[in-house]
């Protein structure tokens, strides 16, 4: 009896710690601000379980509950994507994950569009620098466009993405 009350105790204790370490790092007051926004989200990145910060699908509807859903599916993959909605600049967004820790998804198809790709293509079983490759391709902002200036976070990225561009035929990258 004496140790089915011991292993009772260290349940509950181990329960109680793993709700401390998983609650917000920041007061619930703060999530609208862009600083607390990114704090919440760049350490998400940070821990074993970064899907248990997404919010709940149920919380929205329609295409973006799916696009939650989606999020939950994939958090790691997440973690290592960038998204090109302009949250970089608004909000100090690292990656896409931290779209999803804040209710900013539900007013950005660019996020739900970056995260169906990503799913997509996981359960297609392409490789995380695949789908890298393929959300910068598809959604960053063209250099030519003269409103795109990237932002310090995203030339941060850039540097440590997975994937390299090669260069076009007969140029060299000399």
């Amino acid at each position: 009896m004496r140790l089915g009350a011991k292993n009772f105790l260290q349940t509950v204790i181990c329960g109680v710690l793993s709700i401390i370490l998983m609650a917000p790092l920041v007061r619930a007051d703060e999530l609208a601000s862009p600083a607390a926004d990114a704090k919440v989200g760049a350490n998400c990145c940070r821990t074993r379980d970064p899907g248990a910060f997404i919010l709940p699908a149920d919380k929205f509807f329609g295409e973006t509950a799916a696009a939650y859903a989606a999020a939950k599916e994939i958090p790691m993959t997440c973690c290592k994507l960038f998204c090109y909605c302009g949250c970089d600049h608004v909000h100090k967004h690292t990656s896409l994950l931290q779209c999803f820790v804040t209710d900013h998804t539900a007013d950005c198809s660019t996020c739900a569009s970056e995260v169906f790709d990503a799913l997509r293509m996981s359960k297609e079983g392409k490789t995380l620098a695949e789908i890298q490759k393929h959300i910068d391709q598809t959604y960053r902002p063209r250099e030519y466009d003269p409103l795109f200036k990237p932002s310090p976070i995203l030339q941060q990225y850039w540097k440590h993405k997975l994937w390299t561009e090669s260069a076009p035929a007969g140029k060299s990258h000399n």
